[in-house]
C-alpha cells in the first residue's frame, strides 16, 4: 500500500520509534538555574558599588556577619531551666527565665540544665515530729550532699538565690513549715520570721559554698546545724544534741542531679 512521506517513517510523522512518539515535554519549563544565579549576581553587583570586592563591598559583608553574629547571643530559658552563662568557661552570672542574652561564642556560652528537684520520701518524714531536728537532718543532707558531689553543690548555690526559682521556691516552702512548727512546739523562739528563713537559707548556702571551696572538717554539717539551731532560740547544749543524732533510714531526701548539656 502507497504512504505518503510526511517527513516520518511507516508509524507515522516526526520523531517517533515503533513503541510510540516517546517523551514529550508537558506543561512549562522549569527556570534555568545558571540564569538566575547570574540574574542575582547582576542585581547584587548593582547594588555594591564597584562590585564584590571593593571597599564598600567589603564593609558591608562584613557588617552583615557581625550583625548575624551578634544576634546568636539571644537565648531563653524555660520556667524549669537554669540558664548558668560562661565566659571562656568560667561562670559569670546565672539568669533567670526568659529571653536573655549573651556574648556571643566564644566569648561566652551558656549551660541550660533542667531545675534542679529535691523530693522528700513522706515515710521517713512522717516519723519525724521533731521540726528541730527536721531541720538539722536537711542541713547535714545537703552540706553532705555538696561534699561528695561539688559540681551539685556548685550548681545548688546558684539556685538557691533565685527568687521564684524551682528550688527557692521548694526549700523555702519546707522551712517556713518547720518554723512554724517549732514555733508552735516551743521548739523554736525568734522575733521575726522573715530573719529566721534569712538566717536558715543563708547560712546553708554559705556553707555548701565553703565545702566545695575549701577543706571543711568531718563534723562540718552538724556544727552548722547547730548553729543555725541555735540562732533560732535553741539553748547550745540541745542544739549540739538534736544536731549530732544520727540521720534516720531510710534517707529524708532524694536528690536528682540536673543533666548538663
Amino acid at each position: 500500500m502507497p504512504w505518503k512521506n510526511q517527513g516520518g517513517g511507516p508509524w507515522g510523522s516526526g520523531p517517533k520509534g515503533p513503541w510510540g512518539s516517546g517523551p514529550q515535554s508537558v506543561g512549562p519549563r522549569p527556570p534555568d538555574l545558571e540564569d538566575l544565579l547570574r540574574r542575582g549576581q547582576d542585581r547584587l553587583q548593582q547594588l555594591l558599588p564597584g562590585g564584590y570586592f571593593s571597599g564598600m563591598g567589603i564593609l558591608l559583608v562584613l557588617a552583615g556577619a557581625l550583625g548575624i553574629w551578634g544576634l546568636s547571643g539571644f537565648f531563653r530559658v524555660q520556667s524549669e531551666e537554669l540558664g548558668v552563662v560562661l565566659r571562656f568557661g568560667k561562670h559569670v552570672r546565672t539568669v533567670q527565665p526568659g529571653l536573655n542574652y549573651h556574648l556571643p561564642y566564644p566569648i561566652e556560652t551558656v549551660l541550660l540544665p533542667k531545675a534542679l528537684r529535691v523530693s522528700t520520701i513522706s515515710i521517713g518524714m512522717t516519723l519525724i515530729e521533731d521540726p528541730a531536728r527536721r531541720i538539722a537532718i536537711a542541713i547535714r543532707k545537703f552540706i553532705d550532699m555538696s561534699r561528695r558531689r561539688p559540681d551539685w553543690g556548685g550548681l545548688l548555690v546558684r539556685m538557691i538565690p533565685l527568687a521564684g526559682g524551682a528550688v527557692s521556691a521548694e526549700m523555702r516552702r519546707g522551712v517556713l513549715y518547720d518554723l512554724k512548727a517549732g514555733l508552735k512546739s516551743g521548739r523554736f523562739h525568734f522575733p521575726s520570721m522573715q530573719a529566721a528563713v534569712a538566717l536558715s537559707m543563708g547560712t546553708i548556702t554559705l556553707a555548701i559554698r565553703a565545702t566545695i571551696k575549701e577543706s571543711t572538717p568531718a563534723a562540718f554539717p552538724v556544727m552548722i546545724a547547730t548553729m543555725i539551731l541555735q540562732g533560732l532560740g535553741m539553748s547550745s547544749s540541745e542544739a549540739a544534741r538534736v544536731a549530732a543524732r544520727p540521720l534516720p533510714i531510710p534517707e529524708v531526701t532524694k536528690i536528682t542531679k540536673p543533666r548538663m548539656p
